[in-house]
C-alpha cells in the first residue's frame, strides 16, 4: 500500500515516482514491455486495472491470444473506454 500511496503523492504534485515503485507496479510512461512480459508470464489469469487504456497493437494482441486460448482475462477501464474494447 506504501508504493500505491508514494505513486499517488508524486503524481498530485507532478513529480516522477522514481525507481522504488515501479520494482513493484507497472507505471507509465514506458510500461508497453513490462505489460507484455506480465501478460507473456502469466499462468492462469490476466487482470489489468488501468484508469486508460490507449490503442497499443502489441498489448491487444497479446490480450487477444490468451483471450482465444481460453485463459482469464480481465481488462478493468473507465465506462469510456468501454464501448471501444466491447465494440
Amino acid at each position: 500500500m506504501a508504493v500505491m500511496a508514494t505513486v499517488f503523492n508524486t503524481y498530485w504534485i507532478d513529480t516522477a515516482a522514481g525507481g522504488w515503485p515501479r520494482a513493484q507496479l507497472i507505471l507509465s510512461p514506458g510500461a508497453e514491455d513490462a505489460l507484455l512480459n506480465l501478460i507473456d508470464s502469466a499462468k492462469f489469469r490476466i487482470l489489468i486495472e488501468t484508469e486508460e487504456f490507449g490503442s497499443v497493437p502489441a498489448i491487444e494482441s497479446a490480450l487477444a491470444v490468451r483471450v482465444w486460448a481460453g485463459e482469464n482475462v480481465i481488462v478493468i477501464l473507465p465506462a469510456a473506454d468501454r464501448d471501444r474494447w466491447l465494440g
